[in-house]
């Protein structure tokens, strides 16, 4: 057993070395060389670095490192605390966040809310499918509903409607319509007549020879009827047929006319 620090200070004085020699050469401050020769170990950081200062002073003096780091460890080092040091205790983890617990569960929550509500939805449309009794419109595509709400509508109610559509129709079938008006001029003698209707068997409405220089000026008065006139021509290339104030030409071949209700002119 012997003291390490003067055993140290010895050394290094009799090899007439200053600390600061030491420090440059051995890499270690100068305040650690002084604190091992003067065994005020709390100087030093911990046990760790004591031992290899001492070792690598001890050898840096032509001294036996191994045994200064031996008598530092039964006189300074107490062996519980340096199992401690080299197996430390197995820290417990640290608990997770709240935050992040929260967030976790209320994802849960909506993920379980999800399927809750899936599930419902399903076993509505079973129990629907189920009962014919109860209305499935909002189970069903749109026509599909709509042929089904027509067919509740109440056999009454559907005569009805039948009936004023059908009276809608005759009432418009009945309606007179509106006449077609008709003008004649000509621009040289022409013999004309006009019969009411599709065919020569009506009524003859007019019969003569226009002439420009005649009392009329080569024109007929102004002829109306729903059901259209027939037009006989002597001089196709002299006359004008005026029809809804519209002029029509007759080109100078055809001779005998047509003009229908809805003012077409058409060879009969």
């Amino acid at each position: 057993m012997f003291e390490i620090g003067p055993a140290l200070r010895q050394a290094r004085e009799r090899r007439r070395l200053g600390l600061d020699q030491a420090e440059a050469e051995t890499k270690v401050r100068a305040r650690y060389l002084r604190a091992l020769e003067e065994e005020d170990f709390d100087l030093i950081p911990g046990p760790a670095y004591v031992k290899g200062f001492l070792r690598t002073y001890a050898d840096y003096l032509d001294l036996d490192g191994r045994l200064f780091v031996e008598e530092y460890n039964c006189r300074f080092v107490d062996p519980r605390l340096e199992d401690e040091l080299l197996f430390p205790r197995t820290r417990a983890m640290p608990p997770r966040p709240r935050r992040r617990a929260k967030r976790e569960a209320d994802l849960i929550l909506v993920v379980l809310a999800a399927i809750v509500a899936l599930t419902v939805i399903v076993a509505i449309g079973w129990t629907y499918a189920d009962d014919p009794g109860r209305p499935t419109a909002a189970f069903l595509p749109a026509t599909t509903a709509a042929e089904r709400a027509s067919s509740l509508v109440d056999p009454r109610i559907e005569g009805a409607r039948d009936t004023q559509a059908q009276s809608r129709q005759a009432a418009k079938a009945a309606a007179p319509r509106k006449p077609v008006r008709l003008l004649a001029r000509t621009t040289a003698p022409c013999w004309l007549k006009i019969w009411r209707g599709r065919d020569q068997s009506g009524e003859a409405v007019y019969v003569g020879t226009l002439d420009p220089a005649g009392p009329d000026g080569g024109t007929t008065k102004l002829l109306r009827s729903p059901t259209g006139f027939t037009v006989q021509i002597g001089n196709a290339g002299a006359l004008e047929l005026v029809v809804n104030g519209r002029p029509q030409s007759l080109g100078s071949r055809n001779l005998l006319f047509y003009v229908a209700p809805d003012g077409t002119v058409t060879p009969a």
